[in-house]
């Protein structure tokens, strides 16, 4: 029922730890977005979250799908996401 219902899918990512298994959060993350798509402000802001909870990948996948990706914000997010995963400028 969760790929039918937004708000049951995404208490089916939560219920997928970033700490058990990074990589199928992310794979449901990028489901949940391109499913239900998101205004710009709103994946800034939830990268910004990511960020802040330590997750830069996540910040990352919610990046992409960022339309305007030439405002000072998101070049601004997506530097702090490539220094916490450990990337160079």
């Amino acid at each position: 029922g969760a790929i039918e219902d937004p708000r049951a899918f995404n208490a089916l990512i939560v219920q997928v730890s970033h700490l058990a298994c990074p990589e199928c959060a992310n794979s449901l993350l990028l489901l949940n977005l391109r499913r239900w798509p998101r205004p710009d402000e709103s994946l800034r802001s939830a990268a910004r979250a990511a960020l802040d909870q330590a997750m830069p990948d996540a910040a990352f996948v919610l990046l992409g799908q960022v339309t305007n990706q030439q405002t000072p914000e998101w070049v601004t997010l997506y530097a702090e996401s490539r220094r916490a995963a450990g990337l160079s400028e």
